[in-house]
């Protein structure tokens, strides 16, 4: 972001230019709104049928929170705790998509 900024705006335009693009740049969005949006977001996937797997690697609780409700079901939300758990949770989801493909 910096290097566009300065890129695109400081060299060219002079520095009142560019601390107005990093202002710009900076702007931040609630957790709140955030949160609010991928729910929303995951509602209308998995309304339209999208199956949604989470997986929360040693993220924090609201986090995990997140990832949970966005998933399709418990069942698809996997919290990990380390990095050698994460492939087992990769070949849990791969197992069941192939599963999927069998039955469809």
């Amino acid at each position: 972001m910096k290097w566009v900024a300065w890129q695109l705006y400081r060299r060219p335009l002079g520095s009142s230019a560019y601390n107005n693009a990093m202002d710009a740049f900076r702007s931040q969005t609630p957790a709140s709104e955030m949160d609010s949006r991928l729910q929303s977001i995951c509602n209308l996937a998995k309304g339209r049928g999208v199956i949604i797997y989470g997986i929360a690697l040693d993220a924090p609780p609201v986090g995990r929170t997140q990832i949970a409700a966005c998933a399709t079901s418990a069942g698809h939300f996997y919290d990990v705790t380390n990095p050698d758990s994460l492939a087992g949770a990769f070949r849990s989801i791969a197992n069941n998509i192939s599963q999927l493909r069998l039955n469809q």
